[in-house]
């Protein structure tokens, strides 16, 4: 099969659908390789138009969040990873509580080396970070045809985040 990739120049994909933290706009991670003894290196980093991000639309898929199939992380090169929203180079985190991933533009480093994360407002979710050995995506079922899974946009219901002055986490330092 990978002889057959290469041959043809159609490479297998898995597309990475992701939130920012910061703005709470959605993006797309699309990883390409040749040959299964390669890591999925990042093809391309699509930016949703603003419209999709809209209440008024599903984020092309009638507001269902897309089936996702997780895979093994060490399959993954992250090297050129930047979000196209806010800049941030720090990677991404799959947040327990939505179920998203989304960009690390609202990691905070502690002194003791913990790291603690605040979701995009919509969620609201807050918690200290684990590592994982996972990436949740999706297959191209067929290279090129366009299709790629979509986030819904944030939810009107969630409450905003505080401001960062008056975030405090249980244990954190105080001054």
């Amino acid at each position: 099969m990978a002889a057959f990739r290469k041959a043809t120049g159609k490479p297998e994909t898995r597309t990475i659908p992701c939130r920012c933290a910061v703005t709470g706009r959605t993006f797309d991670i699309v990883f390409e390789r040749f040959s299964p003894a390669d890591r999925f290196q990042i093809a391309r980093i699509e930016q949703d138009d603003a419209a999709s991000d809209s209440a008024d639309t599903g984020g092309g898929l009638s507001g269902r969040k897309p089936q996702l199939k997780t895979y093994d992380g060490t399959e993954f090169d992250w090297a050129d990873y930047v979000c196209p929203h806010c800049g941030n180079r720090s990677g991404t985190v799959h947040c327990g509580d939505c179920q998203e991933t989304v960009c690390a533009g609202r990691v905070h480093l502690f002194p003791d080396g913990m790291r603690s994360f605040a979701c995009h407002d919509a969620c609201g979710s807050i918690g200290t970070i684990k590592p994982t050995s996972h990436v949740h995506g999706a297959a191209a079922s067929s290279p090129g045809t366009g299709h790629t899974p979509r986030l819904p946009p944030p939810s009107a219901t969630r409450q905003r985040l505080p401001d960062r002055a008056a975030l405090r986490l249980p244990g954190s330092l105080r001054k």
